[in-house]
C-alpha cells in the first residue's frame, strides 16, 4: 500500500529545486564570463624593439581602459 502524502508536502519537496533553478537563471552572467588576453611585441617602423611603451586598451562597450608598459625585450 502506497503512504499518503499531502499535497503541502509534494511542495515542501519541490520548494528548494525551484530556488535553485531561479537563481542559476537570474545570475546567467556568473557562469559565462569572458577573458580575453592581447599579446604581442611593441616595435618602432624600423622592427626595434620599443622599451618602456605605455599601452592602453579600452573596452568600448563599457569605456573600461586598461594600462601596460612593455619591459626591454618590448612584450
Amino acid at each position: 500500500m502506497k503512504p499518503l502524502t499531502s499535497s503541502r508536502t509534494r511542495h515542501r519537496r519541490s520548494r528548494p529545486s525551484i530556488v535553485l533553478l531561479l537563481a542559476f537563471l537570474a545570475w546567467p552572467h556568473v557562469g559565462f564570463s569572458q577573458v580575453a588576453q592581447i599579446t604581442g611585441r611593441v616595435t618602432d617602423a624600423t622592427e626595434a624593439v620599443t622599451p618602456d611603451a605605455t599601452i592602453i586598451v579600452t573596452n568600448e562597450q563599457t569605456g573600461i581602459a586598461t594600462h601596460a608598459t612593455t619591459n626591454n625585450a618590448g612584450y
